[in-house]
């Protein structure tokens, strides 16, 4: 198991940041991500301010603004295309979205970002999860599911 933090000001997609690459997988294995941060690392912003107040989400237009679930992972988004008035309400939008966690195969290394080429205003982040899941176990859990 890994788990890595991504901070919204430092971790973007290159060249704007350091995203973060982590390897050893077989490229058969799953490998399940999950959102597990908490307070700061439960979400990010890319603007520093929120002015969405849904609950449900708010388009994330540029006009709207607020906390973030969306990581990239090997080059593809994965996450929710809304904005979120709390990090909390964010990251609960991702466990809905993925609630055994984000599966993943084919890939020896995967490096996550987040998507955002001007980082300088963002707050917060995100703290992942990463576990490679034998193949007995994903299909003895796909069974009981």
């Amino acid at each position: 198991m890994a788990e890595i933090t991504l901070t919204g000001n430092q971790n973007c997609q290159a060249p704007y940041g350091i995203p973060i690459t982590v390897g050893g997988f077989s490229d058969s294995a799953i490998v399940v991500i999950k959102q597990i941060g908490t307070g700061t690392y439960q979400a990010w912003n890319a603007w520093g301010l929120t002015t969405c107040t849904n609950p449900a989400g708010c388009p994330a237009d540029g006009v709207n603004k607020g906390y973030l679930n969306v990581v990239t992972i090997n080059g593809a988004a994965y996450g929710n295309s809304l904005v979120f008035p709390n990090a909390a309400i964010a990251q609960a939008a991702w466990n809905t979205l993925y609630p055994t966690g984000l599966k993943l195969t084919g890939a020896t290394s995967y490096t996550f970002a987040l998507p955002d080429n001007a980082p300088s205003d963002n707050t917060g982040g995100l703290v992942i999860s990463i576990v490679e899941q034998s193949i007995a176990n994903a299909i003895m859990f796909s069974c009981n599911t």
